[in-house]
């Protein structure tokens, strides 16, 4: 079709009523720089799902859509509502995850199945609901849309989220061990000391979370006979690295600290005010598992589903285990960065308190360099 044609049909189909809905979705995050559109730079999920359903007709623009260098059809998601439950970087892998826009149910006379083509085999969108109404009891209020009118946000309505990191074989011994570190971090805390450095300053406000459940889940074995253990966290939110690092330093504690002395250690990480370095395990092994709506029943106990996304648990238990398993398999095979031996030594350094250290902003490979050279300086 040519430019012009393209431009026409695009504007002819814009006056169509949308729907809002929420799209389930999963993708394998290895060759993606991220979830979250940008403009520059690798191609992001967002990108490549955006522009599968502008190709199909689910998504129109009334103009501005623009064709990038990699063939991706792309507008301003900002004039269809588009959000996302949760932000997942680059490489992390998603079984469950939400997108929520202005969109057409029937286009093209076809199914959404038979549109899966459109999409990238690293991508997979299990189906598509329109949000319910009942969904916007006791949200908050939308003034751009008029009084009395809201919107369903996906990231703003999502109550809670829970990731799965797949890391090193360990014995039944030491999953109670790390089992114990990993209870240190449920609860209302801080974790100004579990982001990155440039969102370590930030105040407590922005760096307060809510770990609801964090716990050793279940051992697999792939077919060449490695052993994962899964550990599974469960929030409302989480901030940049948050849940990488708090892998990093309970695996530190689990090889590196005496069994009486582990739990209080990262226990005082976690409850410091102080800066610490704690060490950030690799992207590879961290998956989004499944977004929540719901809200809890204050009478009758329990919760309420405000949208219930289980119909698809099948499909995205099959998704996880054939594409995402796999892909951490074959990765960590050539790079061999989860592992238990190999894993350490990315994570090669004790939590550092910045604060006594009389050059607390060096750079971390001159900060490196010093503590090998000299370890005094950091435990006098």
């Amino acid at each position: 079709m040519a430019a012009s044609e393209s431009s026409t049909s695009d504007v002819r189909e814009a006056s169509l009523p949308g729907e809002v809905c929420a799209v389930l979705c999963g993708y394998v995050g290895s060759r993606y720089h991220g979830l979250q559109k940008h403009d520059k730079g690798p191609p992001t999920i967002e990108q490549e799902l955006e522009s599968a359903l502008i190709k199909c007709g689910a998504l129109v623009y009334e103009s501005g859509i623009t064709q990038n260098e990699f063939g991706l059809k792309n507008g301003d998601l900002s004039k269809v509502k588009w959000t996302h439950a949760s932000r997942t970087d680059k490489g992390v892998h998603a079984v469950g995850q939400c997108i929520a826009l202005s969109m057409q149910l029937n286009f093209a006379g076809k199914t959404w199945e038979e549109q899966q083509a459109n999409i990238k085999s690293d991508i997979v969108v299990y189906g598509i609901k329109k949000v319910p109404k009942g969904f916007y009891d006791d949200r908050r209020l939308d003034p751009s849309l008029g009084l009395g009118i809201t919107r369903f946000d996906a990231r703003r309505d999502a109550t809670g989220r829970i990731y799965e990191y797949q890391t090193f074989r360990i014995s039944d011994e030491e999953i109670a061990k790390i089992a114990a570190v990993l209870r240190i971090y449920e609860g209302t805390h801080d974790f100004h000391n579990f982001t990155a450095d440039k969102c370590s300053d930030e105040g407590p406000t922005e760096t307060q979370r809510v770990v609801s459940r964090f716990v050793p889940g279940q051992k697999r074995v792939n077919a060449e006979g490695v052993e994962y253990l899964g550990l599974e966290v469960e929030g409302d939110s989480f901030i940049y690295h948050q849940i990488r690092k708090m892998v990093g330093l309970a695996i530190f504690a689990l090889r590196y600290k005496r069994d009486d002395e582990r739990v209080q250690f990262v226990h005082d990480i976690v409850h410091d005010q102080s800066r610490h370095y704690v060490p950030l395990a690799p992207s590879l092994g961290l998956m989004l598992d499944r977004v929540l709506f719901r809200k809890e029943n204050k009478t009758h106990g329990g919760f309420t589903v405000l949208l219930d996304l289980e119909d698809f648990s099948r499909e995205m238990t099959e998704f996880k285990r054939q594409r995402i398993y796999p892909e951490i398999d074959e990765k960590e095979k050539r790079e061999q960065n989860v592992s238990s031996e190999k894993l350490v030594q990315v994570l090669p350094f004790p939590s550092l308190p910045f604060p006594s250290l009389p050059f607390p902003y060096l750079p971390l490979p001159y900060f490196t360099l010093l503590y090998l050279t000299f370890p005094s300086l950091f435990f006098p």
